[in-house]
C-alpha cells in the first residue's frame, strides 16, 4: 500500500517537472554504473596487493582492495538513501 502511495505522489511530480525526474534518474544510474566498474575492477586491486605486498612496498595505510570496497561501499549507501528518500 504504500508502494502505491509513492507512485501517486510521484506521478504528478514526474508531470510537473518531468527534467527534474530526468536528473533523478541519470543520477541514480550513474550511481549504479559507477559502482557496477568499481566492483568489476576489484580483481585488479588485488593483483596489486599482491605485488605491492597489501601496499606496504609503495607506504600505503591501507590496501588497495580495502580502499575499493570502501568506495563500493560508500556507493551502495548513497544508492540505498536514494532509494529510501525515494530520489528516483
Amino acid at each position: 500500500m504504500q508502494r502505491i502511495n509513492s507512485l501517486l505522489t510521484f506521478v504528478p511530480k514526474m508531470i510537473e517537472n518531468p527534467l527534474k525526474i530526468k536528473e533523478v534518474f541519470m543520477g541514480f544510474f550513474s550511481k549504479l554504473l559507477k559502482g557496477t566498474v568499481q566492483t568489476i575492477s576489484t580483481p585488479i586491486d588485488v593483483v596489486k596487493d599482491v605485488a605491492t605486498m597489501g601496499g606496504v612496498l609503495t607506504d600505503r595505510e591501507e590496501s588497495y582492495t580495502l580502499e575499493k570496497l570502501r568506495k563500493i561501499s560508500e556507493t551502495a549507501e548513497k544508492m540505498e538513501k536514494d532509494i529510501e528518500n525515494e530520489n528516483w
